[in-house]
């Protein structure tokens, strides 16, 4: 083991490595999303609950500054972080969209669209 990550997060569901490889992010059972810089702390720089049930998958966007959470039920948000070059500054996360399928379309017609 190289590193550990302590936190207060509930069973965690999946997990997702920034490109640069220093920014990882956490989805858990109980709903949350862990940021976690890797450089600077073990512990989260930012735990966000805008979900309230499991997280099925979380994914930082290979070209583009953009990460996504989805949950169980559905919903699906979008985010926008700007990560510095500099490590000492901390990234600005912004909630863009949030995305909930409607009673008639399940998530998986969503991905098939």
């Amino acid at each position: 083991m190289i590193r550990k990550f302590v936190s207060n997060l509930n069973t965690i569901t999946h997990i997702s490595l920034h490109k640069n490889g220093e920014n990882l992010l956490a989805g858990t059972k109980d709903g949350n999303v862990a940021w976690f810089q890797m450089e600077m702390s073990d512990k989260p720089f930012k735990s966000m609950d805008y979900h309230g049930d499991k997280i099925r998958s979380v994914e930082f966007h290979q070209s583009y500054p953009l990460f996504l959470s989805c949950s169980r039920n559905g919903k699906l948000l979008v985010y926008h972080a700007t990560l510095n070059d500099d490590t000492l500054r901390d990234p600005v996360i912004v909630p863009l969209k949030s995305l909930k399928p409607n009673g008639e379309t399940s998530i998986f017609n969503l991905f098939l669209l």
